[in-house]
Parts: structure tokens; sequence; C-alpha cells
């Protein structure tokens, strides 16, 4: 995901893995989507190793709440890498939603 479509803050890297975990029901809702951020800097969060398969080439740690417009979450600033597998999803749905 590119990080400049953050609603709020700022992110020193010019994209980051993340997890979807809320997603407004309503298409026309003015509801952000919600996510969880990865980096790989020691931070506190859900730990998750290295997985080729999700393009994360390196250890990792889901630590980070965002949130992004939805009007944002387009094709030129998003690229679906694949569902993150258990039992760090359920790790980052329970620490986070």
């Amino acid at each position: 995901m590119n990080t400049i479509i953050y609603s709020i803050g700022h992110d020193p890297a010019a994209d980051r893995p993340a997890v979807v975990i809320c997603v407004p029901l309503e298409p026309a809702s003015r509801s952000p989507i919600q996510l969880v951020t990865r980096t790989s800097k020691p931070a506190p969060g859900i730990r998750h190793p290295a997985d080729r398969s999700l393009k994360l080439n390196r250890d990792g740690v889901f630590s980070d709440l965002v949130s992004v417009e939805q009007q944002l979450w387009r094709p030129e600033n998003v690229e679906y890498l694949g569902i993150l597998p258990e039992p760090f999803l359920s790790g980052v749905l329970g620490r986070f939603s």
C-alpha cells in the first residue's frame, strides 16, 4: 500500500504491507477502511516471519492501526498480496479489531 493514502499520520516508508481488518458495509459510506501495517523494525505488535508467497522478504511485526479513505483505495495505490495465514491473521484481528 502506498503510505501517502493514510488518513492521519506520516510514514517514512513509501509503501508498506498491511492487513485490511474493516471495510464499511456500504460503498457510499464515508467511513474509512481500517488496516494494520507491517514493519520490519522492532515494534510492539504481532510478529510475523518472512513469507515469500506474500512478497515479504524480511521478518516483521504488524504494529500500527491506520485508516484509508475509500476513494483512495485504488489499484494505483494498493496491491493485493494474498491472505495472511493463521495464526497470524487471528492474532492481528484479536489485537486490533
